[in-house]
């Protein structure tokens, strides 16, 4: 291991092996975007890619988002992350967003308008310095608090799969370390890095389940983590060929414009059809929203209704869209999209769908009155 890297060989042989193993080096030949946040992941990430790139031959830059929330300590952040880039001789970038304006704009939550306008920049970023992938430091803590937080959102197999390793344009190259020893490899070398402070609230449920249920998992079982990850990691080869699957079944789908012909979703089995609702619906998120699910209640109320046979439904889903039932065909459609010819509006209420207690289904005619 070369002497001016300060991470413990140990550990950084294991992430070599990993990224290896998950053919996530073979995509640093077009260069590298860090997101870079200036907390112990990324600083430990900012190390081993500067290390890296020398060692490999490819291009790196690193990018930290300031999004205007946490005020000083914000600006503290991003200074230091202007400073640890120039200790690195790393190429250097802070992207302004404005998350309080876009979730007044968009009607959205304030943690959901940092997550879209942060990978918004990253992929700004990322196509003006001509780079081919956005490395994040998520490490498998943060894979084991996301499987937690969808479990209890309620979920099927994509709920267990967590962070993955590759998707698309964005590489994890930690998630075979777990926090703790991160931050423990950083104290032993006396690298410094920052703490965002409102990691500590607990009114938030990640953090609840940070900072309360994870070290009493710990005491039950000494590596959460990789138990977790091995779970994952199994259930993504029979994850891959179910949707598999749904792909071709979408591919070979009755379509008019956006539309797939509802009676063609209903004779499909159960596993691939809410698979095809899911593929339909990542065609028509925003890019940036990657992270934010159709959640398993529309999904099972989505094929609920297509499967009773309802001709024409709308049902308010995730990122500002709209599942329609309309004239034989079904759609996402955005909620700024010119609206369908409706006229009239009735609720409609199931003993036999299972809504959730304060759950409406809306459901328009047209002018024929269908």
């Amino acid at each position: 291991m070369a002497s001016r890297l300060p991470l413990p060989a140990a550990l950084v042989r294991r992430v070599l092996g990993y990224m290896d193993a998950e053919g996530i080096r073979e995509s640093f030949s077009g260069g590298v975007l860090l997101a870079l946040s200036g907390g112990a992941d990324s600083v430990f990430l900012a190390y081993l890619l500067s290390w890296l790139s020398e060692e490999w031959g490819f291009r790196l830059c690193a990018l930290h988002v300031h999004h205007h929330l946490r005020g000083a300590e914000a600006d503290r952040d991003a200074e230091f992350c202007r400073q640890l880039a120039a200790t690195l001789r790393m190429p250097f970038r802070i992207a302004d967003v404005d998350v309080r304006g876009e979730a007044e704009r968009k009607h959205r939550g304030i943690e959901e308008s940092a997550r879209l306008l942060r990978y918004r920049a990253l992929r700004v970023a990322l196509a003006e310095e001509g780079l081919g992938v956005i490395a994040t430091a998520h490490h498998a803590t943060d894979h084991l608090e996301t499987v937690l937080h969808r479990i209890l959102r309620g979920g099927g197999i994509r709920a267990l799969l967590g962070i993955r390793p590759k998707r698309g344009d964005l590489v994890r190259p930690l998630l075979c370390l777990g926090r703790t020893e991160i931050e423990e490899a950083l104290h032993k070398a006396g690298i410094p890095y920052v703490t965002d402070t409102t990691n500590f609230d607990t009114a938030y449920t990640r953090n609840y389940l940070r900072s309360e249920v994870l070290p009493r998992l710990t005491a039950i079982v000494p590596d959460p983590e990789t138990a977790m990850m091995r779970i994952s990691e199994a259930l993504s080869h029979d994850a891959a060929l179910l949707d598999g699957m749904a792909a071709q079944a979408l591919a070979n789908a009755p379509r008019r414009e956006d539309g797939v012909e509802s009676s063609y979703l209903s004779s499909l089995p159960e596993a691939i059809r809410r698979r095809v609702l899911v593929l339909l619906y990542e065609e028509k998120r925003e890019p940036e929203a990657a992270d934010i699910p159709l959640e398993y209640t529309h999904i099972v109320t989505i094929s609920r209704l297509l499967t009773q046979g309802k001709p024409t439904f709308s049902l308010s889903v995730p990122n500002r869209l709209f599942a329609y039932a309309f004239d034989g065909f079904f759609e996402f459609r955005r909620a700024e999209a010119t609206p369908l010819p409706f006229r009239g509006r009735r609720a409609v209420h199931s003993d036999t769908t299972p809504f959730p207690p304060d759950f409406l289904v809306t459901v328009h005619r047209d002018e024929r009155g269908i």
